[in-house]
């Protein structure tokens, strides 16, 4: 079972790096031209960890090893995105993807949010997957993602 606390600073700049590494990946499968990626991210976030209704959250396992990342951002009262869940490579494929998506919709519903929403590549097949299994469902398309809904 992981833990989990608020993001410092540190955690914060390397997730930042993590989502610029996969946005980047995804968008040279594409062969899409070069967006200003981080430019954008950084107009979102302009007091990066204190802009207002965003959430980061840092997870660790027992040994108190940073296992991976979550970031939420409220869109209307009732509705919030997952932005980024991340499991560092090495930590992958036990489990932790599924408890961190579980938690952060667990917190999301106790803050009173009715909806959660995420955009997943249509690359990314086993993020796909799991979030069908845990009941979200496609509600949109673009190039390159599935935007997904939970009703929570």
């Amino acid at each position: 079972m992981l833990s989990n606390r608020r993001m410092n600073h540190t955690e914060f700049d390397e997730m930042m790096k993590l989502t610029f590494g996969l946005i980047k990946s995804y968008s040279d499968i594409k062969g899409s031209e070069q967006v200003d990626w981080e430019g954008q991210v950084r107009e979102l976030l302009p007091d990066g960890l204190e802009s207002k209704g965003n959430y980061f959250y840092s997870f660790f396992d027992e040994a108190d090893n940073v296992v991976g990342y979550a970031w939420c951002v409220d869109k209307e009262e009732d509705l919030r995105l997952i932005a980024y869940i991340g499991v560092k490579k090495e930590y992958q494929r036990n489990g932790y993807g599924l408890e961190i998506m579980r938690t952060v919709c667990d917190y999301a519903k106790q803050d009173g949010i009715k909806k959660m929403v995420l955009g997943v590549s249509k690359n990314n097949v086993p993020a796909y997957q799991l979030y069908l299994k845990e009941g979200f469902y496609v509600e949109g398309e673009e190039d390159i993602r599935y935007i997904m809904f939970k009703e929570l």
